[in-house]
């Protein structure tokens, strides 16, 4: 009597094994999902960790009074640029802005308390004697943890000296002490020095006057 043909018994996959293979889909998924969210959120919180560093080095900015940011007397034109400004607006409005030298850089507050960061940047002037100075004034809403910076407003100002005095050094602006919405910043000729005022107002404009 011939042998009956042998039967091929498979066992079940034991239950220990399928925990193991969901465990690594499931690490595997994580990991993927961490690639992505780092490429969609890593990059922009990296950015906004840098607006908010430097901001903060702006808002605190401060510079003797004798120090000389802009001078036309050399024969190779002194002009400082805040680093801190220059690194601040890179990462809050990319690639940044071209600034010829940073006279004030500092917060101010509106009459209602309202904290703003103030840059005021005078423009490239090629002569060495001039009645006039042309400023540009930048007034930042400051960025918090969970708000990006706002611009509100970006203006150029030109501000007249008296007609017998030329104007070719300029002395870092200066917060005033008793007035938050206040600042002042010297500048310098052969015949004397001249002050000018600005205030930061309620709309967010900067109003500059030469005394």
């Amino acid at each position: 009597m011939a042998d009956s043909p042998l039967q091929l018994e498979y066992a079940l996959e034991p239950s220990w094994r399928k925990g193991k293979r969901a465990r690594r889909a499931i690490i595997t998924a994580i990991l993927l999902l961490g690639v992505v969210a780092s490429v969609k959120w890593v990059g922009p919180a990296w950015t906004h960790g840098k607006v908010l560093y430097y901001q903060h080095q702006c808002l605190t900015h401060s510079e003797l009074p004798s120090s000389i940011v802009y001078d036309l007397n050399q024969k190779q034109p002194l002009k400082v640029i805040a680093k801190d400004w220059e690194q601040f607006y890179a990462a809050f409005s990319p690639p940044g802005g071209r600034f010829n030298a940073t006279v004030f850089l500092g917060e101010l507050r509106r009459k209602d308390g309202t904290a703003r960061l103030v840059s005021i940047d005078v423009q490239s002037i090629q002569e060495r004697i001039l009645l006039t100075y042309p400023f540009d004034v930048h007034v930042i809403k400051p960025a918090t943890l969970w708000k990006q910076a706002e611009l509100c407003s970006n203006t150029s100002w030109t501000v007249p000296f008296p007609a017998e005095l030329s104007m070719d050094r300029i002395h870092a602006g200066q917060r005033d002490n008793a007035r938050a919405d206040h600042f002042t910043i010297t500048s310098e000729g052969p015949r004397g020095s001249v002050i000018i005022d600005g205030w930061l107002k309620d709309d967010d404009s900067v109003l500059l006057e030469a005394r």
